[in-house]
């Protein structure tokens, strides 16, 4: 709905419920090319680090690497974003992390 669109929970649930539901995936082991850390998520999975959620299978994951290097018109910016989403303890899928580009670093937080 139009009234929901910038809640986290709202944004979550649109990799399950929406037009591309099987982007979204069980994530076991963070990538190398993402920037997470354990300290970059904390205080946003509840009573789990970031090993003990990935460990009980409470994080997935989103990677839309087949954009990186799509070539637009007009040079239009785009990304090619990575993300993870924790299942809490109310069963909601719940953004965690996003990162926009497939290459971590200074300028790509």
């Amino acid at each position: 709905s139009i009234h929901f669109w910038k809640e986290d929970s709202w944004f979550a649930a649109q990799r399950v419920q929406g037009l591309v539901p099987n982007i979204i995936k069980l994530c076991h082991k963070i990538p190398d090319k993402l920037g997470v850390t354990e300290e970059v998520v904390k205080g946003l999975l509840e009573h789990f680090t970031l090993h003990q959620a990935l460990k009980n299978n409470k994080i997935f994951i989103t990677d839309l690497e087949i954009l990186d290097g799509v070539e637009y018109r007009n040079n239009i910016d785009h990304s090619a974003p990575i993300a993870l989403f924790y299942l809490n303890m109310r069963n909601q899928l719940m953004p965690i992390t996003i990162q926009l580009r497939q290459r971590k670093g200074p300028s790509n937080p």
